[in-house]
This record gives C-alpha cells, sequence and structure tokens, in this order.
C-alpha cells in the first residue's frame, strides 16, 4: 500500500529555499530526529530502511514540504514522560507521507505538584506563556501544521489559543491556513 504524499504548500515564504540560515541549520535537526526516531522505534519498524538524507531532506524544504512541528510537554509532568515514543511514531509517519518533520516542548506546569506551594500562583499565567512561546517557536520556523502531543492542567488550552491565533494571522495575511492534530496519547 503506497503512501498519500502530502502536496507542497503554496507559499511566497520559505526560509529553507531563499536564507542560508535555514538551509544551512534545519536538516540536520530534521535528520537528527528521524535517526533518534529509528532507534526508539528500534524492532517496531522491522526492516525498514532509513531513506532520508541531508539531501532529501533539503529538497523537502525547498520545495515546500509541509513542514510539521511536532509539540509534546515537558518529561518532568507525568502526562508526557512517554512523549518520546510517541514523537518518534509522529515523525517517522510524517516523514513516510512527504511532509518534514520538527519536534519541539513546551514547559508544562503540574497542577497537583503546584498546589499549597507558591508555584499555583503561576497555573494560569503558564497557559499564556505557552500560547506566545508556540506562537513564537511556530512563526520564527515558518512550520505549516503540528501534531500535538496533549497532556493535562493549562498547556493544552494554551496550544489550542496558539493555533487559532496563528491560523488566524495568517490567513489575514494571506498565507496557507495553519492546520494541526491532536494527539490525546496519555495522561488527560
Amino acid at each position: 500500500m503506497a503512501a498519500v504524499v502530502y502536496p507542497r504548500i503554496e507559499s511566497q515564504i520559505n526560509p529553507y529555499r531563499d536564507n542560508v540560515q535555514g538551509k544551512a541549520n534545519e536538516p540536520i535537526c530534521v535528520a537528527g530526529l528521524l535517526d533518534r526516531s529509528k532507534q526508539i522505534l528500534g524492532s517496531e519498524l522491522k526492516g525498514m530502511q532509513p531513506d532520508w538524507t541531508l539531501e532529501e531532506i533539503y529538497d523537502r524544504l525547498h520545495h515546500n514540504a509541509p513542514r510539521i512541528a511536532i509539540i509534546g510537554g515537558s518529561p518532568d509532568h507525568p502526562a508526557h514522560i512517554m512523549d518520546f515514543q510517541t514523537i518518534a511514531r509522529a515523525a517517522i509517519r510524517i516523514w513516510q507521507n512527504g511532509g518534514v518533520p520538527f519536534q519541539f516542548s513546551t514547559p508544562v506546569m503540574c497542577d497537583g505538584t503546584a498546589q499549597s506551594n507558591q508555584g499555583m500562583s503561576y497555573s494560569l499565567q503558564s497557559r499564556n506563556a505557552v500560547a506566545q512561546m508556540i506562537v513564537n517557536q511556530l512563526e520564527a520556523h515558518s512550520y505549516h501544521g503540528a501534531f500535538v502531543i496533549q497532556g493535562c492542567d493549562k498547556q493544552p488550552l494554551g496550544v489550542v489559543s496558539a493555533l487559532a491565533h496563528l491560523d488566524r494571522v495568517r490567513r489575514e495575511r494571506g498565507e496557507a491556513p495553519f492546520f494541526a492534530t491532536f494527539a490525546p496519547a496519555h495522561v488527560l
């Protein structure tokens, strides 16, 4: 069964085609993510040979294949201690479908841990901080979409707020809409 290949993104904005920094910096991040993903999944990939090279990654970036950020949470929160497996599966699948996977995480404050101490004062503020961090990262690297690993507490609302804001801003600028999917893979 052949995989469906994502269509190229129609956009004049492509720092991976037009900017030496984008061309130089990011292909190695993608290769590192895919190499780690193959190591993590090991026997689960049974016989799959890596089909990524720096040249193929560079080509996809240059031709505006969908750049998809896999957004996880911090491993000091119980809902995110297994993110690395979900990230690995998502990265491999995004690549197999013609996209370019990237990965980053946000801090996730655990309300349960913060109860009865000064940390609880930061609970609601953390939602806004997460939203700002996500918008900053997605805009800075010109990602087209996201695969979001959901957890619990305030982080999911911060993510949704960021993605809705980003989609609205991009549409107002006449750019392609931002797309996302959410994986409630762990504790919710």
